[in-house]
């Protein structure tokens, strides 16, 4: 038989005869541990926040709210295992810079200023014969018309690698491998630590 996280530690609490509210202990442990701050967040109080000048204009000013639920919210069906409590949102300044970056648009960024639309990005490595066709021409549309050439990503090009010398398709042929070795790394720390919150 298992027990929740959350009701040991309450346990233990009652025992040593504190509660989260009236230790000031407990509310320095619960504040310097991330792990138990998500569990009990909800018992947090006004009296644990530092009180700090608001005469600045910085303070003043609200910060940027990149998250879509504001601090202390429940998320509820979010969690990786059955056993645990489901986790409280923190505040944005909480949480790292690169958290909110891993949902950006993962297709290829062309160099040249003009860039392709989204649409043609994805049609464009499409499985769709098709439809990568159609993209290919409203490209060549676009490069015809006067936008300056496109250049693809290196592990993205899937044809028209240089057939001149050794040397220039090897070359090729190696910065593609490169290239696409550095985004399937990428991929891999994503996954080992999205594996690691479960």
């Amino acid at each position: 038989m298992s027990a929740c996280v959350q009701c040991v530690f309450r346990q233990s609490l009652r025992s040593a005869g504190a509660t989260p509210a009236r230790s000031p202990f407990i509310r320095a442990s619960i504040a310097s541990n991330p792990a138990r701050r998500l569990i009990s967040s909800s018992t947090s109080t006004q009296a644990e926040k530092p009180q700090g000048s608001s005469s600045s204009p910085a303070a003043t000013a609200k910060p940027k709210s990149v998250s879509s639920v504001p601090a202390g919210t429940v998320l509820k069906g979010i969690n990786f295992n059955k056993k645990l409590q489901d986790p409280i949102a923190l505040p944005d300044e909480e949480y790292p810079e690169w958290l909110w970056k891993c949902l950006e648009d993962r297709r290829p960024r062309l160099t040249t200023t003009p860039q392709i639309s989204a649409e043609d990005a994805a049609d464009l490595y499409s499985k769709s014969k098709g439809r990568r066709k159609a993209a290919a021409k409203r490209i060549a549309a676009k490069e015809a018309a006067g936008v300056d050439n496109l250049e693809v990503p290196a592990d993205y090009k899937t044809e028209d690698m240089p057939s001149g010398s050794y040397e220039e398709s090897q070359d090729a042929i190696m910065e593609a491998k490169r290239a696409s070795r550095a985004r399937r790394r990428a991929l891999i720390k994503e996954k080992n630590f999205l594996g690691k919150l479960g």
